[in-house]
């Protein structure tokens, strides 16, 4: 039979929720939660986050009163949780790339010094802390503020500090869980500080619903409500948000919905439905409806069997329940709508590929659905196989499974490969791209000392939207040597279908070797800037999208 096997004639049980191991990365633990995580402290991080202090202090141009003192207290020794934020997003700016993905560093520094209750404190205090910059792009100084309460917010720079303190709360014991839970109700006075207190600690469902009303309250704060959907503990909740625009657009990414199921269980399975609608080709939202063991579940697969992804889903449901996808098909299969024939075509072959399953199930099935199963059965296992020898050749033995001598590749001799390089472009087309420097689609060029700006660019200390701005809008004798070397990636290709092409309408095939780079990592966005290009390796890189992607064939034949 597909899916579980019947053992020592028991039907097995398909009522538990068992999440894949693959979503384990992208779920937010939680105290009760399925992900249990073993967990531990590096007790060697307080001597890292002290000497990226040293580093990032000649960098400290100022700060308001109140958070220079709660820092030099920190500094000192003390348990202030405020000062430790302060230090964390000083010592953020001095991060290289490989070390910003470790942010457990700094928390688990903070609970090496003052223990699990100040490191959850202090991840509090970062949401009233911001940190903005000086004096000359060119040579950056940061100063530091409160944040004003109750703004909007997109939080960037420490959401992995407190992803990784609500790590160590879940992995904690009951009693020091307990007093951080205590501790944490004083640091609940702004927005944004009671959204990482309910992030950190879920099992507060009241804080929790305290912030699905101001959420959904008409005109409240906009912004990242990411760490309120992780916090969710119950489908009444997550429906309330579902109404609010703001709030539903950030319901698509994988951490929030895994996390989601790991918080609420099955209940997500409504709202999990109607975001499919909302995106039909999304595969996440088709895997969990998928996962949830329960009749809704199976029953909101089967209401979608006349899409195309929905016959997949619905057998993929089918192999992992196959006793409840007896049940809800043959419920499913009354009628002539599109959905009951696709209902029933699936139950017969179901039925007639388990005769052990049905022997099994036949017997306890509802006095209503048998009448629609037992049809299936008439028949199943009777005929014998037919010998191979009694069946046409190309059934036994097809074309393809036979070997065949592999056929000479055919080689033109002689051929060299041109070397005319050149731009072509359509009829307003460049002055078309060009428009976009003068037209504030990206800002001017910020730097007060062109060659200062040069030297940070060569020493790395330039972040990514100062790259863009160097290259799109600096002045052209500095950026024309700088170009055959630059390879933007990572962040810098954010939107380089935009700030691409202004680029290439300034720089020419000065600027192909950047724009090269960036269409071969993204081609599906990035390709159309190789358009105006007429040279060697765009046609050979065309040719390859023509035959091997689809995303970029309507550029390769433009």
């Amino acid at each position: 039979m597909s899916g579980r096997k019947i053992a020592g004639g028991q039907l097995p049980d398909e009522t538990a929720l068992v999440l894949p191991v693959s979503w384990r990365e992208h779920i937010h633990p939680r105290r009760g939660g399925w992900l249990r995580l073993a967990t531990s402290v590096n007790t060697d991080a307080a001597a890292f986050l002290m000497a990226k202090l040293d580093e990032a202090l000649p960098l400290f141009a100022g700060a308001d009163a109140a958070l220079l003192t709660a820092f030099r207290a920190y500094r000192a020794g003390e348990a202030d949780p405020l000062g430790a934020a302060v230090a964390a997003q000083l010592v953020l700016r001095v991060y290289g790339d490989d070390e910003r993905a470790g942010p457990e560093h700094i928390v688990d520094a903070w609970a090496t010094q003052h223990g699990l209750t100040f490191a959850a404190e202090a991840a509090v205090e970062l949401g009233r802390v911001e940190l903005e910059a000086a004096g000359s792009k060119a040579a950056v100084n940061w100063v530091l503020r409160f944040r004003a309460p109750d703004t909007a917010f997109h939080f960037w720079v420490a959401d992995a500090l407190v992803a990784r303190a609500r790590v160590l709360l879940a992995a904690a014991d009951d009693d020091s869980y307990d007093a951080a839970v205590e501790a944490l109700e004083a640091h609940r006075g702004e927005h944004l500080t009671r959204m990482i207190v309910s992030f950190l600690v879920p099992t507060r469902q009241d804080w929790v619903d305290e912030l699905c009303a101001a959420g959904t309250m008409r005109g409240g704060v906009k912004g990242d409500w990411s760490m309120l959907l992780c916090s969710l503990g119950s489908a009444k909740q997550l429906e309330k948000v579902h109404l609010t625009t703001h709030l539903r657009e950030q319901l698509n990414y994988r951490d929030i919905l895994y996390t989601l199921v790991d918080g609420i269980g099955t209940g997500v399975a409504p709202t999990v439905a109607l975001l499919l609608d909302r995106h039909p080709k999304d595969r996440d939202l088709w895997g969990i409806l998928v996962r949830l063991p329960t009749d809704e579940a199976f029953d909101l697969l089967v209401d979608r069997l006349d899409t195309k992804p929905g016959l997949p889903a619905v057998l993929a449901a089918v192999k992992d329940y196959p006793v409840r996808a007896i049940h809800r098909l043959a419920a499913a299969a009354g009628g002539n709508s599109v959905n009951a024939v696709a209902a029933g075509q699936v139950l017969r072959g179901h039925v007639q590929e388990n005769p052990v399953l049905m022997a099994a199930v036949l017997p306890v099935l509802p006095d209503d659905l048998r009448p629609i199963v037992e049809p299936f059965t008439v028949g199943y296992g009777q005929l014998p196989e037919a010998p191979a020898d009694a069946l046409p050749a190309i059934l036994h033995s097809p074309p393809w499974a036979v070997a065949r001598p592999a056929a000479s590749a055919v080689v033109v001799q002689g051929l060299a490969v041109p070397e005319h390089r050149a731009l072509k472009w359509a009829t307003g087309e460049r002055e078309a791209w060009k428009v976009q420097v003068d037209g504030g689609l990206y800002p001017a060029f910020p730097f007060d000392d062109a060659a200062a700006a040069v030297k940070s660019y060569r020493s790395g200390s330039l972040d990514w939207y100062e790259h863009i701005s160097l290259f799109t809008a600096g002045p052209e004798n500095v950026v024309r040597p700088l170009l055959a070397a630059w390879r933007p990636g990572g962040q810098c290709s954010w939107d380089a279908q935009y700030w691409g092409k202004p680029l290439v309408a300034r720089y020419g095939l000065e600027a192909l070797p950047p724009v090269l780079h960036m269409a071969k990592a993204k081609p599906a966005t990035a390709a159309e800037l190789l358009l105006p290009f007429v040279t060697p390796e765009v046609a050979s890189l065309m040719a390859d999208w023509l035959v091997r992607l689809k995303s970029a064939r309507p550029t390769a034949t433009a």
